[in-house]
């Protein structure tokens, strides 16, 4: 992140400091886990209304969820490891839901976004191997 910043900001594209570009990439990290849960509950149920229902309920209950509103725990390596988690859960249900008739260029992608969101998951969160071992189990 501190490359990426450096980067942008050689290239004249950084507009703000780098707390809040560590701010707002936090967020957005955030963002997209929560779009992978509203996401999974709709390809679960088969109705995007769930989808849209997740969102609202753990937008509403984002406090008891997390605890990224808090300031102090910002950084938490929980708050990078847990949306892609939800990203490789994803994959998953994608993964054992395809069928046969897929292609095999979209299952080797598939694949390929599992394995990386897997690694990724494991590299950003200490604790991730108890959650992959609960995962496997179920």
């Amino acid at each position: 992140l501190a490359l990426l910043y450096r980067v942008s900001n050689n290239l004249g594209l950084a507009v703000v400091d780098a707390w809040d570009f560590f701010r707002y990439t936090m967020h957005l990290h955030t963002a997209m886990g929560q779009a992978m849960v509203a996401l999974l509950s709709s390809e679960v149920s088969g109705n995007p209304v769930a989808g849209v229902a997740c969102f609202l309920l753990s937008f509403l209950n984002r406090f008891q969820m997390s605890r990224f509103g808090t300031f102090s725990s910002g950084d938490l390596r929980e708050h990078w490891g847990l949306p892609l988690l939800w990203m490789q859960t994803l994959l998953l249900w994608h993964l054992i839901k395809g069928a046969r008739g897929d292609g095999m260029h979209r299952r080797q992608l598939l694949w390929v976004g599992f394995g990386v969101t897997t690694f990724l998951f494991i590299v950003s969160w200490q604790f991730s191997p108890f959650l992959l071992l609960l995962q496997a189990t179920a």
